[in-house]
């Protein structure tokens, strides 16, 4: 049985930096997780608009791995916030703050997002991060920043869920779902889940989800329109790619809105017909 176990590093180019030296992780040719380095640079002086922070935790990705495996394509990468970096999301501390830079100061501890946040400092702007409240450690809240950021700007800004909505959450058991179900929780929404596994969906019980549906089956649009009378829901959180595009709009009432999370539809230009439209119906790209 495979075993995973902490060893201290004798020696390290990123433990072997000096004090001024940004060490970051990255590597030269995508493919392999094996390819991966640390590198250190020697950092230009701080922007006026910039925080120089040092980086205690970083959350890790799934854009983080398919990009080191080379399984994103150069758009993809390129004109996100981090671009073709590692790390986008991180917890620490301020080391320094600009000459414009209001609100934060030396010792602040801080979570946000950063461009190569895999690394033992991060330079980003004073709008992408916040102060860590108390009693989150670190680790906790560097987990925070992606999949909570996302689901509230689709849920609360986007679709404006209200109380009493019902909501189609697609792949429910991953970090932007359990983000995605406790916001719909904390607004009152009636929440429709799936997931790809009889592991997932189990866990999706525990977390008190009551409509619950596989994910890798097209028949679960069959059975929320069963389980709904019909009538369908108000909002679909969307992560499935192919033929479930069609299938969401199938289950979707009228005036109900559609929030796209994936990339590889729109990256494939893959085809959708207008005729869902015709019930009003609005598309959002997150």
């Amino acid at each position: 049985m495979p075993r995973l176990q902490l060893v201290q590093a004798a020696h390290s180019e990123k433990s072997a930096a000096s004090d001024g030296e940004i060490i970051q992780l990255g590597f030269e040719f995508p493919g392999q997780l094996r390819n991966l380095r640390w590198a250190a640079t020697t950092p230009a002086p701080l922007a006026a608009d910039q925080i120089d922070i040092d980086v205690v935790a970083t959350g890790l990705n799934f854009r983080d791995v398919m990009y080191a495996l080379g399984l994103l394509s150069d758009e993809a990468v390129e004109n996100g916030f981090a671009g073709p970096t590692l790390g986008l999301e991180f917890a620490g501390v301020v080391r320094q703050v600009g000459a414009d830079v209001v609100g934060y100061q030396v010792g602040d501890e801080v979570v946000g997002f950063g461009p190569s946040s895999f690394a033992n400092r991060v330079r980003t702007q004073s709008s992408a991060i916040a102060k860590i409240p108390a009693g989150i450690s670190f680790a906790a809240a560097a987990t925070i920043p992606s999949v909570f950021f996302t689901v509230y700007y689709a849920l609360q800004h986007l679709a404006r869920l209200e109380p009493g909505e019902k909501i189609l959450i697609h792949g429910a058991a991953g970090g932007v779902g359990i983000a995605a179900i406790q916001l719909a929780k904390h607004l009152g929404a009636e929440i429709y889940a799936t997931a790809g596994s009889d592991e997932k969906r189990a866990f999706l019980q525990q977390m008190g989800v009551q409509h619950i549906y596989d994910s890798r089956s097209l028949s679960y649009a069959d059975e929320i329109l069963r389980d709904t009378a019909d009538l369908g829901v108000d909002v679909v959180l969307n992560s499935l790619a192919g033929e479930a595009i069609n299938r969401n709009f199938s289950v979707l009432k009228p005036f109900g809105r559609f929030l796209e999370l994936g990339k590889r539809d729109f990256y494939e230009n893959s085809k959708i017909g207008l005729r869902p439209f015709r019930n009003n119906i609005s598309l959002f790209r997150h």
